[in-house]
């Protein structure tokens, strides 16, 4: 499973796909307690799926995702140990990501149902200030942008970094991402300097925390920021960010 994650994070799709079904091989020989049989797997089937939407399979990346879920709620009937609270973290990352792959398809009625079910069950679960609040914001405030909600959507997005900025945890990578979401709300709503200072701001969080290898979601960034700054009679630092994300394709 560390191998698998190793690939995904180099962009080696297949090699990670390799891994994690040999992951899964190798908990079918393992002993059967919920541990084994039920949270394991469903943390690699969730790492599969991911991996499914990366290459574009979405289908098989939303059947992946629901046998996760089911996984982990099978542990969550079984499993009476500490290990439980990991469990209820577990389920509510799956359904946000169930969420982001129905999101990929243009469902965003199904996408919105889920993250708001997700957002509700968290804020019982969890004070204001916990990570997985701010993701529910964030998850909320960036298919809010998609649908042209951009007030809204900055609510909850300037939300969500505001509770980042108070944790004191590794959140670089999430503060780059909703930087970049503030940065296409503004973009939308014609603010063009507070969509420079974010794009600014999300291109410093992104090169701080991947140091060099970037994902799909850092190259998309550098697509929509070079577009950005052409657009905006900056060729120059658009054309910077454009080369940017070329050479590391190449």
């Amino acid at each position: 499973n560390s191998m698998g994650g190793i690939m995904w994070y180099a962009s080696k799709m297949d090699s990670s796909l390799y891994y994690f079904s040999a992951a899964l091989d190798a908990l079918a020989k393992m002993d059967t307690t919920p541990v084994n049989r039920y949270y394991r797997t469903a943390i690699v089937q969730n790492n599969m799926s991911g991996i499914y939407s990366s290459l574009g399979k979405i289908t098989e990346g939303i059947a992946m995702m629901k046998a996760a879920i089911h996984n982990i709620r099978q542990f969550l009937k079984l499993e009476k140990s500490p290990k439980r609270a990991d469990g209820v973290d577990f389920e509510y990352q799956a359904i946000d990501n169930l969420a982001g792959m129905y999101k990929s398809l243009g469902d965003f009625k199904q996408a919105q149902e889920l993250l708001e079910y997700s957002y509700q069950e968290k804020q019982k679960q969890f004070d204001k200030d916990n990570p997985e609040i701010f993701k529910s914001l964030l998850f909320l405030g960036q298919l809010l942008r998609e649908e042209r909600e951009n007030d809204k959507a900055l609510q909850y997005l300037n939300e969500s970094l505001a509770i980042m900025n108070r944790n004191d945890g590794d959140n670089l990578y999430w503060k780059a991402d909703a930087c970049y979401s503030i940065a296409l709300a503004h973009d939308q709503i014609g603010n063009i300097e507070e969509a420079d200072r974010y794009f600014q701001q999300a291109f410093a969080f992104y090169e701080e925390t991947l140091q060099g290898e970037y994902d799909d979601i850092y190259l998309d960034f550098l697509r929509n920021a070079a577009l950005f700054y052409a657009e905006n009679d900056q060729s120059s630092q658009g054309l910077n960010y454009a080369e940017k994300g070329y050479a590391y394709v190449v």
